[in-house]
């Protein structure tokens, strides 16, 4: 197979834990589908279990690299006893299985037991549903996502003994077109943000924020000119906002006077 380095880290990789945060196009998705794919050739009897958010984007997405890297293979395919596309099962010569699955919750998530299972677009899976499927995995566990946003990844898992974290994005990739980065990069011209997210693969704070080009200052300047101020009631549980508005060459300067219930 065509590899990247990113293929090579994962393979090389010990830990139980395997978490790659990339940007888009990074190759990520595909390189942990060729390491699996080269496991499950290499070791008899393994159960392999690909894990989506939905069947719809397992299909547009880990199944469908699943399937490229198998036609380009003829030695995959050799080694390949069949594959079942009703039940998305590739099954090998050597009794091993690579299965693409989702679960809708976490009782779903308590059948069956693994080898080695991918937890693919992480983000859009219940933490409760990885810890049901990662109890019943023997040997590795290895994630990907677009880092939107902060979660569950990075409040229990980064950081932690026995897991191995990488950040890739579209420059670790050697098979991708100019075109493609080149668009990539052009989002630095729209939103920064999504820049810093999809460009470089950096935790990003995209998910749930209607403004996103903002920081946090120390104060307003004392030239800014006073707009008004801004109030927000809150019903029921949400809180009532309160702001001062000012305007500086063109900027927008917030002071935060009151968010209580």
């Amino acid at each position: 197979m065509k590899t990247s380095i990113i293929f090579q880290k994962t393979w090389e990789s010990k830990e139980d834990v395997i978490v790659h945060q990339g940007g888009s196009s990074s190759g990520k998705t595909y390189s942990i589908l060729q390491v699996l794919f080269a496991k499950a050739v290499s070791e008899p009897n393994l159960v392999i279990t690909v894990v989506g958010q939905d069947i719809p984007n397992l299909k547009a997405g880990a199944l469908r690299d699943a399937q490229n890297i198998w036609n380009e293979n003829e030695e995959i395919k050799d080694f390949t006893a069949s594959y079942n596309k009703s039940d998305r099962i590739f099954t090998f010569k050597n009794g091993s299985v690579m299965e693409f699955k989702s679960y809708s919750d976490s009782q779903d998530a308590k059948s069956g037991k693994r080898d080695y299972l991918f937890i693919n677009e992480a983000n859009g899976i219940p933490m409760a549903v990885y810890n049901e499927l990662a109890i019943r995995t023997k040997k590795q566990i290895y994630i990907d996502y677009n880092p939107n946003a902060e979660f569950w990844v990075h409040e229990h898992l980064v950081g932690k003994p026995n897991v191995k974290f990488f950040r890739s994005w579209h420059e670790h990739n050697p098979f991708l077109s100019d075109k493609i980065r080149e668009k990539i990069e052009a989002l630095k011209d729209i939103d920064e943000e999504l820049w810093r997210v999809y460009a470089r693969g950096q935790t990003g704070k995209i998910e749930g924020l209607v403004l996103r080009n903002w920081v946090v200052v120390d104060g307003i300047p004392s030239d800014a000119k006073h707009l008004g101020t801004g109030l927000d009631f809150g019903f029921t549980n949400d809180p009532t906002a309160v702001v001062e508005v000012y305007e500086q060459n063109g900027e927008l300067w917030i002071r935060e006077l009151m968010y209580e219930t």
